[in-house]
């Protein structure tokens, strides 16, 4: 149950952090698409910061027998829940500061 809320908690509160800060409501797919999204980064940054940082990589956070270890676990969240505030953070900033567009060079030459 441990390693259940440490690898998928931080993404719902990310989301919840998200939805806060930029006065939206997500519907449907999107709120599926960004909570997949949400968890694969926060716990790619956790374990990039396990790698390059901590140097713990190697060290296993739960077996599949049993739980993980509460010291683990909340190592893991403090990590995690710092990723998710981070990654909330820099979506609101990238959503209200950059757009795409579209410009289709075979219109114009016709």
């Amino acid at each position: 149950m441990l390693s259940f809320i440490c690898l998928f908690f931080p993404a719902v509160m990310s989301m919840w952090i998200y939805e806060r800060l930029s006065k939206s409501d997500l519907k449907g797919k999107q709120l599926a698409y960004l909570f997949a999204t949400n968890t694969l980064l926060v716990n790619l940054g956790c374990l990039l910061i396990k790698k390059f940082i901590l140097h713990t990589a190697d060290a296993y956070i739960f077996i599949l027998d049993t739980d993980m270890n509460l010291a683990v676990a909340c190592n893991y969240l403090i990590m995690a829940i710092a990723c998710a505030v981070f990654l909330a953070v820099v979506e609101v900033f990238l959503v209200r500061n950059v757009k795409f567009t579209v410009e289709d060079q075979n219109h114009d030459k016709a």
